[in-house]
């Protein structure tokens, strides 16, 4: 999706829209756990993702750490000009954001989009191209380009017009270890599997398996050939 705020509104694009009453949602990717989210807040099974997390934001004051997915969204309160960009925990999906020397601040999925348009920057950062020889990639929230950035994975990114609040809304937990045997062990790993595979399937029936000839691509074609 594409979109910007300019001084007469707000204008957005994309295949995944969602509006009520003066918010709008635009999403991209995939959420895993959909299903279990429309049960969870009570909506119809076959509730799109935006629809969905934009019910969360509207009545648990964008709490998304439960979330599941490669995705990233965009929620645009019009009434309040506010502007809200998310990515997901571990940052599979990519969403851009620049802001225009009139102060109009545009996001993209694309980042051959973003740079297109009038005003934005598409100067080489010379940071980003020392982090990419030096990384192998370029770190977020730098990207190649000067005048653009990336959102973060985890964070949720807050724009209003005297402000840009920057936050994490979900951090890995490590817990203490658990006195667990092999049997139970293996139990519990061969349930977490399953689980995650079941949730891919359930977006995407018909994906395929690429095998390694390891042992985790062969765990998971094995759970893959087994699921309803």
């Amino acid at each position: 999706f594409v979109g910007e705020n300019i001084p007469a509104g707000w204008a957005v694009v994309g295949d995944s829209l969602a509006v009520i009453d003066d918010t709008i949602c635009a999403f991209h990717g995939t959420l895993t756990n959909r299903r279990d989210l429309c049960q969870d807040h009570g909506l119809p099974e076959d509730t799109p993702p935006q629809q969905v997390i934009l019910h969360i934001h509207l009545h648990k004051q964008s709490d998304f750490r439960a979330l599941r997915g490669a995705f990233c969204f965009a929620i645009i309160e019009t009434a309040n000009r506010k502007l809200l960009l998310v990515r997901d925990q571990l940052g599979s999906d990519l969403l851009y954001h620049a802001t225009l020397p009139n102060g109009t601040h545009v996001f993209s999925t694309s980042l051959n989009n973003l740079r297109r348009l009038p005003g934005v920057s598409s100067q080489i950062s010379l940071q980003a191209l020392f982090d990419y020889l030096s990384l192998g990639y370029v770190p977020s929230p730098l990207t190649i380009f000067r005048g653009i950035e990336k959102v973060r994975p985890a964070h949720r990114l807050t724009i209003t017009e005297n402000d840009c609040d920057d936050t994490t809304y979900w951090q890995p937990q490590f817990n203490q270890k658990q006195k667990i045997n092999f049997h139970d062990a293996v139990a519990e790993a061969w349930k977490l599997l399953d689980v995650a595979v079941k949730r891919c399937l359930d977006v995407r029936p018909s994906s395929d398996v690429l095998l390694s000839g390891g042992i985790d691509s062969n765990l998971i074609l094995a759970l893959a050939s087994t699921s309803d």
